[in-house]
């Protein structure tokens, strides 16, 4: 296809909205957001929509929406940054609409005590049996441990 008459076919499935000057995109999308198809494949709309009216997407940069709905492929909402920067953006305007969430780990502070009230302090720390770099508790482990003790040898012991 011709790039004006792709340009076209492009700008056909597209409805405008005057109040939030979105570009809705009304053809195919799935999972919220738009798909073209073209001779050239399927691509998202909004990416499509970038590269058809601004230019090509530098290597490794991702499309971030400023109106923040993925179905809008309105060129001045576009903007294109680093996959980092683009979330935490979707991090931090998460968090300010539900702040009681918790945050990821990267962004926690580390814990000074247990679910318990156990201090975490060196001397009460046991590394994960998962690997995954969390700390947990040796004061807890050892309760759960004699309790566990206590319900085997309870199992053992003949009954009268």
């Amino acid at each position: 296809m011709e790039t004006q008459s792709l340009k076209d076919c492009f700008m056909s499935h597209i409805e405008k909205d005057a109040a939030t000057e979105c570009w809705i995109w009304i053809a195919g999308a799935s999972n919220g957001r738009g798909y073209f198809s073209s001779n050239h494949g399927i691509k998202s709309a909004y990416r499509m929509a970038y590269e058809l009216l601004v230019g090509p997407i530098p290597k490794g940069y991702v499309i971030h929406h400023r109106c923040h709905n993925p179905l809008c492929v309105n060129p001045d909402h576009l903007e294109t940054m680093i996959p980092g920067e683009h979330t935490r953006m979707h991090l931090q305007k998460e968090h300010e609409q539900a702040p009681l969430l918790p945050r990821p780990r990267a962004q926690r502070t580390p814990r000074t005590h247990c679910p318990h009230g156990h201090a975490l302090t060196d001397d009460n720390l046991v590394p994960s049996a998962l690997a995954d770099g969390l700390r947990a508790c040796r004061e807890c482990k050892n309760i759960r441990a004699r309790a566990y003790q206590r319900r085997r040898y309870a199992a053992l012991k003949p009954r009268r």
